[in-house]
């Protein structure tokens, strides 16, 4: 009886050195920036250069390529002439199979463009929370009316 629970009990240790080799591999992995998603991220704008004031309208769009919903969270960095001015978080229970497109405002992008501050070269920036390296971006540069347009 001792011999068999001997080998039972080297048994479950060797099964349970296993289970932690393999799980310890699994974080590993996890940890790693470039695993594959199924989600994808494009910006969209209809062009580069806005007047101070004008609004600055684009669409993000999200590909969902797992055949099922998924929850998401995204982060959302703002920069302006190379320094960080903000940073969000932006949750949507539900991204459909498919393409999903959002305004800026219905993805929760701060307005930017408000006012004479707002002159210089701007950057959105967006990343699924924790997958930074799938991130997108774009650069639009807010310049002041010309003098003459004012007339």
């Amino acid at each position: 009886m001792s011999k068999l629970r001997f080998h039972l009990t080297m048994f479950g240790a060797v099964c349970l050195s296993l289970c932690l080799i393999s799980g310890a591999r699994a974080a590993e992995d996890m940890l790693k920036d470039d695993l594959h998603t199924p989600l994808r991220i494009t910006i969209k704008i209809p062009r580069k250069v806005f007047k101070v004031n004008e609004p600055v309208n684009g669409t993000v769009i999200i590909k969902n390529t797992y055949p099922a919903t998924l929850p998401a969270i995204f982060k959302i960095k703002l920069f302006h002439d190379g320094q960080e001015v903000s940073e969000r978080v932006t949750s949507i229970a539900t991204v459909y199979f498919g393409t999903t497109k959002f305004s800026f405002k219905n993805f929760g992008i701060p307005e930017f463009n408000n006012g004479a501050g707002s002159e210089g070269v701007w950057r959105v920036w967006i990343a699924q929370q924790g997958r930074d390296s799938g991130a997108a971006g774009i650069t639009v540069r807010i310049v002041a009316p010309a003098a003459n347009s004012a007339k």
